[in-house]
């Protein structure tokens, strides 16, 4: 059986309004998303940022780790590090 239901959230970017979003969640995974139209100000409206968020979120090439560059710039060589090392 899958396991459905609509969480409401927030856009995390830092703009005036503060978009509400309505996330449709399955098996812990989001696989759809619309503005929520009970917000006071876009009432549904998202971005072109918001409405990619999906796309940038679960896409293949995504970061998942902090990396250190190891080597000459143009070399796009990196080694992975630990959240303390990035953080320092």
């Amino acid at each position: 059986m899958v396991t459905q239901c609509e969480v409401r959230t927030t856009c995390m970017r830092d703009c005036p309004d503060a978009c509400s979003i309505v996330a449709t969640v399955e098996e812990g995974r989001v696989i759809r998303q619309r503005g929520d139209p009970d917000h006071g100000v876009t009432r549904g409206f998202l971005c072109a940022r918001g409405n990619d968020y999906l796309r940038r979120f679960y896409h293949a090439e995504r970061l998942l780790h902090p990396l250190r560059r190891i080597g000459a710039k143009a070399e796009a060589r990196f080694e992975r590090v630990t959240w303390d090392q990035a953080l320092d």
